[in-house]
């Protein structure tokens, strides 16, 4: 369900000033990615949740996968057709029941980023790029410490050195592997500037090519485009664990109480003047709430976390709540 067009008015294909305009302090181009404090607050993260973290998004899968290698890494309880020659007896004949010991493979799980880059994110108090930047900063550091890799892509974006470009979008794919590359991981996000709407479902699909036990697919989006959810459902289909931090600035949750608006095209630039009373308010609220009711439970029919972030969460905030959500911490 894409939001009505009623309610692009106010969120989407159309940006709002609320009058009387404020300067913001943050903008897409001056605002920094990554701080001293920043880079403190992902140090404490990645010791205190890494683990947790990763776990509670890959549900099923593991952050390391389990083989019949020499290494061991866990024991966990016998199913038909399991291998016997793995069985532990001592084990058996302490506890009465029947496990198989695991071993640890290394290069085989990642963490696949997708950071929406239509002009729509742009907009908020912080800027929802902007957050949805730091979102991806956190998630992917945390991932090159705990896991093997890190796949970043950003549809839409302006293109840079080095893009590749199909048509007039950005087809880059940014790979990275371990702890020594999250500057690199910076940088990019850092350089990141938004561009057009472009579908996500070609680049989700093209993910489930990748070969690999413990895939973890994270999109960061306002969702406020077509052409998401055949590349999410071929994620899934793929043994993707698959999460939406669906991203929205406080003013799109809560727009002023009543007064006058000048919303503003993204795209083209076409400025509208309206008023906006009791009535048009609260309908506007009834269909944002439908609209999110419904974008979440599509993502749970079709096995797909999903969490509503706002703009101005700090990102231990999203972080734990992701996890929480999960059932990984209480």
């Amino acid at each position: 369900m894409r939001p009505a067009p009623g309610l692009r008015a106010t969120i989407g294909g159309w940006r709002t000033r609320f009058a009387p305009n404020r300067t913001s302090p943050f903008t897409t181009r001056n605002s920094q990615l990554v701080t001293g404090e920043f880079l403190g607050k992902l140090d404490r993260l990645s010791l205190g949740i890494g683990q947790d973290l990763i776990h509670g998004l890959m549900g099923e899968h593991q952050a390391q996968r389990r083989t019949t290698g020499i290494e061991f890494a866990d024991y966990r309880q016998y199913r038909p057709g399991d291998d016997l020659r793995r069985v532990d007896w001592n084990a058996y004949a302490r506890l009465g029941t029947l496990h198989v010991r695991q071993a640890q493979a290394e290069h085989d799980t990642a963490l696949y980023l997708l950071v929406d880059a239509s002009p729509s994110m742009d907009f908020g108090d912080p800027p929802k790029f902007l957050s949805a930047r730091r979102l991806a900063a956190a998630l992917g550091y945390i991932a090159l410490a705990h896991l093997d890799s890190v796949a970043l892509v950003a549809p839409g974006r302006v293109p840079g050195v080095g893009d590749r470009v199909s048509g007039t979008a950005t087809a880059h794919n940014t790979q990275l592997r371990g702890r020594a590359e999250a500057g690199k991981l910076f940088r990019e996000l850092q350089e990141m500037r938004t561009g057009e709407a472009v579908p996500f479902d070609e680049m989700l699909s093209g993910w489930t090519a990748k070969r690999g036990q413990g895939r973890v697919a994270v999109i960061i989006s306002d969702l406020l485009l077509d052409g998401y959810r055949d590349g999410v459902q071929r994620l899934v289909g793929a043994g993707f664990q698959v999460t939406l931090l669906h991203i929205l600035s406080p003013e799109e949750l809560r727009p002023p109480d009543e007064g006058n608006v000048e919303l503003v095209d993204s795209e083209t630039g076409q400025k509208l003047e309206i008023r906006l009373g009791v009535e048009s308010l609260g309908e506007y609220r009834r269909r944002l709430n439908l609209w999110l009711a419904e974008t979440e439970g599509w993502c749970r029919e079709h096995g797909a976390g999903y969490l509503l972030v706002q703009s101005d969460w700090e990102v231990e905030r999203v972080l734990l709540d992701t996890l929480k959500r999960r059932g990984v911490t209480a």
